[in-house]
């Protein structure tokens, strides 16, 4: 198979979008041109980070109405900064979890859908 086809460059340019995401591992696989293996491993890193992110939503919900309820009960202040320390944390996750992961999810599965239109090509050509 070349490797200098309309595919290889649509996958590379796809890439190199989100190339300040990967880690150095992701870098390495970028760089060895093992585009496939790339989006595999960063669609499961993705789902593990999206996984803790949610998890920490979760707990870090649970806690800023743990705060406002003891702000309510004793009058604290300390109690209704660390809700809103805590509710910021929840909102932060959310917009990072949104903006960051879900794009990186999308962008490995069009590598992913390529990569496989690029083989079937091949195959249908031979």
């Amino acid at each position: 198979m070349p490797g200098d086809d309309i595919f290889t460059a649509m996958v590379v340019e796809e890439l190199n979008q989100y190339q300040r995401f990967f880690l150095s591992q992701e870098r390495k696989l970028l760089d060895k041109g093992e585009y496939k293996k790339l989006a595999i491993h960063s669609l499961r890193r993705t789902w593990i980070l999206g996984a803790g992110v949610i998890i920490a939503i979760i707990i870090f919900s649970i806690f800023s109405i743990y705060y406002f309820v003891q702000f309510g009960n004793h009058g604290n202040w300390l109690h209704f900064l660390l809700g809103i320390v805590s509710w910021f944390v929840v909102i932060t996750s959310t917009v990072f979890y949104i903006r960051d992961i879900v794009e990186k999810k999308k962008c490995m599965k069009r590598v992913l859908k390529l990569m496989e239109a690029r083989e079937e090509y091949f195959q249908e050509s031979s």
